[in-house]
């Protein structure tokens, strides 16, 4: 990351230079936020030019800068505060126009709304790949016995299939709860400004949330996402133990693939690393001041993501 003036979207309120300490403290790592901070200006942009504060070229170069940015994150320096202070810097003296009519508030709130968005859509298609899997897997062990456990203890007999449904039934109410986050994340906040809206007469945007106010405090949405994948990891944890103990000598009743085992530690080192991520998770739930209210969720939607071919892999 390199060098140079320090930007924030706030400088005209304070003069003189931060504190290195205070500094590095306000600095953010949200460089995931890059490509959803540009499709939000790029919308924002083209409610300016319709209410006449872009011209035609000035649109177009927008749009064109955007486009290149959102793939540019060795552009962002380490004097930028977060990516949203980089866009504008990177936007040349276009970027000052940019910011009429809104709020680094709102700013912030339709970029985290998005990435929740693009999190949850990619969270569902990994779990609806995943259970298809399970399920194909169920219907060729719908008439394999085994034995049903209590405590570790045998307790009724059952079929492979009907405990395998199992998983499916867990991965649906995840998925359930995905759709859930990405429905209450699909609003936008444009429009609220810092928290009273905005006087340039500007068209409010598609979605748009009812109350400002609400609108660029609200970080529901992003509870919603994390308790959707604290529960799934959890699932996962669950599902990987089960297999873990199937291919133990102790149970003997499986045998991983190559690709998906390391030693003694079999399905462990794959997915155990699940059940630390959904606690971290399920912490922050749990303590929501902790949640920088710039940043994006933790765990971010490419873990979760990564996680479920790996359980799809050791099942195939």
């Amino acid at each position: 990351m390199r060098h140079n003036r320090r930007v924030t979207l706030w400088s005209g309120r304070a003069e003189g230079e931060l504190d290195p300490a205070v500094w590095e403290l306000l600095r953010v790592d949200d460089l995931e936020l890059l490509p959803y901070d540009c499709t939000a200006t790029a919308e924002h942009a083209t409610r300016l030019h319709g209410a006449g504060l872009l011209t035609a070229d000035e649109l177009n170069e927008v749009e064109e800068r955007l486009s290149a940015i959102a793939h540019e994150p060795d552009a962002i320096l380490s004097s930028d505060e977060d990516v949203h202070s980089a866009i504008e810097r990177l936007l040349g003296p276009v970027g000052k126009k940019i910011h009429a009519g809104r709020s680094r508030n709102d700013q912030v709130a339709a970029a985290m709304r998005l990435y929740v968005v693009d999190a949850c859509e990619g969270a569902r298609e990994a779990i609806d790949a995943l259970a298809l899997v399970v399920l194909s897997f169920a219907e060729t062990e719908a008439d394999t016995l085994m034995p049903g456990y209590t405590h570790l203890q045998r307790g009724q007999p059952i079929t492979l299939g009907h405990h395998l449904l199992a998983w499916v039934e867990m991965l649906e109410r995840d998925r359930t709860r995905f759709t859930a986050a990405h429905e209450a994340a699909a609003q936008s906040p444009l429009g609220s400004g810092a928290l009273a809206g905005t006087t340039l007469g500007l068209d409010p945007p598609e979605g748009q949330l009812r109350n400002s106010v609400d609108a660029v405090s609200d970080r529901d949405f992003a509870l919603d996402y994390l308790y959707a994948a604290a529960m799934l990891f959890q699932h996962l944890s669950r599902i990987g133990e089960e297999i873990v103990l199937w291919s133990t000598a102790e149970f003997g009743f499986v045998r991983l693939p190559a690709s998906a085992s390391t030693g003694t530690d079999n399905l462990a080192d794959a997915i155990s690393s699940s059940t630390r991520r959904a606690s971290a998770a399920t912490r922050r739930i749990g303590h929501p001041s902790t949640c920088s209210a710039s940043e994006p969720p933790d765990p971010p939607w490419s873990t979760v993501t990564s996680v479920l071919p790996i359980t799809q892999l050791v099942l195939s």
